[in-house]
């Protein structure tokens, strides 16, 4: 597993949304768009997990502390699924801020 902290634009990647990805935003009461305007914006802390997931943390445009789980599509490369939305407990917010500073 490698983790990146990307402080500038990422390489060109799309991210699309189904139905279970609509529902995984609402699930934790953050919109769509508040998911792109963190999978876009900078900094963000980015894990790539194996072959094709990804999980970008970053902060919302309220300040708010989010994990989106990624799945790249099969013989689509850096083409994404949104297929997961978190909103990060306290603790890993602070630590997850922590990394977005650079402080670790």
């Amino acid at each position: 597993m490698s983790t990146i902290v990307y402080d500038e634009v990422v390489p060109e990647e799309i991210y699309e949304f189904g139905d279970d990805s609509y529902a995984a935003a609402i699930a934790v009461g953050v919109d769509v768009l508040t998911v792109l305007a963190v999978l876009y914006g900078h900094p963000v802390h980015r894990r790539f997990v194996g072959t094709t997931g990804l999980i970008v943390t970053g902060r919302t445009p309220t300040g708010q502390i989010i994990s989106i789980g990624l799945l790249e599509l099969p013989g689509r490369d850096n083409v994404y699924r949104v297929a997961e939305v978190t909103v990060l407990p306290p603790e890993q917010a602070a630590a997850a801020e922590k990394r977005l500073e650079g402080e670790i």
